[in-house]
């Protein structure tokens, strides 16, 4: 489709003419030539010469990406490497934020995982088959920092169409409220999946990283999958949605969201963390989301792992630290997995 522009310059009739559009471009023509053109959306913008693309600017959430005549060079956003962090204060004591719903083949090694450093906490579940309601209750006997919570409600999945018309103690924000309920408020809490598995002193070293009540670690991952073998999506290797984080307790909620865009997800819960101090750093877990039994028929995503670097970009292998991504490592801790 055309793009229609307004003539906002011009010099010597035809000769030169700058003309800007209302979708966000600048044209310098000479001679009707178009010898320079910048387009820009929001922070990103680009300049091309001749139709030639120069130099690319864009902005995303916790990097930024600069093309140069077609080289790429990316500059991470308030990024802090774990081997720096300032080990001479006082780490937070967050409490875990757990929800479960059978998670039997993980959740041992994630919550041994976890123990060292992390010592109180809360763990929800519902509706579990599988010995998981049984081993929390065992777990919470032998940590009794940790509180069981058993969830008296049947939970609709994030694919369920129409999710909006059910009552909210039916839907995953409902769910999750219930449970962070029962966590005291002005504590700080990390959100943990028990089918993540963390290296303990990378989480050891995250808990160093807030320093005031504004502050949120964000949490990456790198997802995985093994059965027999270990292999790695050809997808979303690497995640750092936001959707886990070290964040203060002072009133947290979360919200529904119906989601149109998504293929598979059509709502979504999401805690409102506006005006936080989002902290970025590397990555401190494994995740193993395609063991739970809805998920297990999605084995054609998958590549071996020592093919890894088909599937992780430059930004990634920036923040999966290299014991992250030893092979050997993630295949002993695969073989703890309960069967």
């Amino acid at each position: 489709m055309a793009q229609k522009y307004e003539i906002i310059y011009q010099w010597g009739g035809k000769l030169f003419q700058v003309k800007k559009s209302a979708a966000g471009k600048v044209k310098y023509l000479v001679l009707g030539m178009p010898l320079l053109q910048k387009s820009f959306a929001g922070e990103d913008f680009s300049w091309t010469v001749l139709g030639i693309p120069v130099f690319c600017y864009r902005r995303f959430w916790d990097y930024e990406e600069y093309r140069v005549l077609g080289l790429k060079k990316l500059k991470l956003l308030n990024y802090v490497a774990l081997k720096d962090v300032d080990l001479n204060h006082k780490p937070v004591e967050p409490w875990a934020f757990i929800r479960v719903k059978d998670e039997i083949k993980t959740i041992e090694a994630c919550l041994n995982s976890i123990l060292p450093v992390i010592k109180k906490g809360v763990i929800g579940f519902n509706d579990c088959t599988d010995g998981s309601k049984e081993y929390i209750l065992d777990f919470c006997k032998r940590n009794p920092g940790f509180i069981a919570f058993e969830y008296p409600y049947s939970v609709v999945p994030g694919s369920t169409e129409n999710a909006e018309q059910l009552p909210p103690e039916q839907r995953l924000d409902g769910y999750y409220n219930a449970v962070l309920a029962k966590i005291p408020q002005n504590e700080w809490i990390i959100k943990i999946d028990c089918d993540h598995v963390f290296d303990t002193e990378k989480l050891r070293r995250m808990c160093y990283l807030p320093q005031n009540t504004n502050d949120c670690v964000v949490l990456s991952r790198l997802n995985l999958h093994c059965d027999g073998e270990l292999y790695i999506p050809k997808e979303r290797a690497f995640c750092n949605a936001g959707d886990s984080w070290i964040v203060f307790n002072n009133h947290l909620k979360y919200r529904f969201k119906k989601v149109d865009d998504d293929p598979y997800y059509k709502y979504y819960e999401t805690l409102d963390l506006e005006g936080h101090n989002f902290i970025f750093t590397d990555c401190t877990n494994w995740h193993f989301p395609f063991l739970k039994a809805y998920r297990q028929g999605e084995t054609d995503k998958f590549d071996v792992f020592k093919n890894y670097r088909n599937y992780l970009d430059r930004y990634a292998l920036q923040k999966i630290p290299a014991d992250m991504l030893d092979e050997d490592r993630i295949k002993n801790i695969c073989m703890s997995f309960g069967k």
